[in-house]
């Protein structure tokens, strides 16, 4: 079989949705993407998300996640802002 077909039935850990915590770790690790950190600390914070043979207890994940959210880029930042995002700025510049 082609290598794409074998990952969709791949059952590593990776794909293990029956975890509780493996759809808050993937949010996180999206979240640490549009942080204002570092590339080092985003690489070695995404890595650590990423990789579910470390152990994380579910306050650690939310304590990256509003750590993340406090430090999230403006959109005027980021590569390619949503309407949303801009006009979300845009309020918060003219405090309307």
């Amino acid at each position: 079989m082609s290598d794409w077909i074998d990952e969709l039935f791949d059952d590593s850990e990776a794909h293990n949705y029956a975890n509780p915590y493996h759809n808050a770790r993937k949010y996180a690790a999206r979240l640490v993407e549009r942080s204002t950190l570092d590339f080092e600390e985003k690489e070695d914070l995404v890595g650590r998300l990423l990789d579910y043979d470390v152990e994380m207890t579910s306050d650690e994940i939310q304590d990256i996640i509003v750590a993340m959210q406090l430090n999230k880029m403006d959109p005027m930042q980021q590569y390619a802002p949503s309407k949303r995002e801009i006009a979300a700025f845009i309020k918060k510049v003219c405090d309307l």
